[in-house]
């Protein structure tokens, strides 16, 4: 869990105030809650408090198998926000949004199989 902790304080020091700006600020939050969703499928996974119900990932995958996906997932987020950024910033808010509301209730749904 101190994983977590560093990569949030990580992110949190990029969307600091003096660079603040909705698309990145939305974009670090999507990262955060990504990379927390990792930390919190590994201790599950790997406590045997549950199973990755992602067909993509198998019932019982190895961490660093999640991690190295869930960085691929997370690259290719950014990738998409910002390609849709370019033509419309609607669409990118959007995006991240209904993206970061996803991964933000599969995180609070975890929580009950963490604690």
């Amino acid at each position: 869990m101190k994983l977590i902790g560093g990569v949030i304080a990580s992110f949190v020091a990029l969307a600091s105030p003096a660079k603040a700006d909705g698309f990145r600020d939305r974009e670090v939050a999507f990262q955060v809650l990504n990379a927390v969703d990792t930390a919190q499928t590994c201790y599950i996974v790997g406590s045997g408090r549950g199973v990755e119900v992602n067909p993509l990932f198998g019932s019982r995958p190895k961490c660093g198998k999640l991690i190295a996906m869930k960085a691929g997932v997370g690259l290719a987020h950014y990738l998409i926000a910002n390609e849709l950024n370019k033509s419309s910033q609607s669409d990118a808010k959007f995006f991240q949004v209904f993206t970061i509301a996803i991964y933000g209730t599969v995180v609070a749904a975890n929580l009950r199989l963490v604690f």
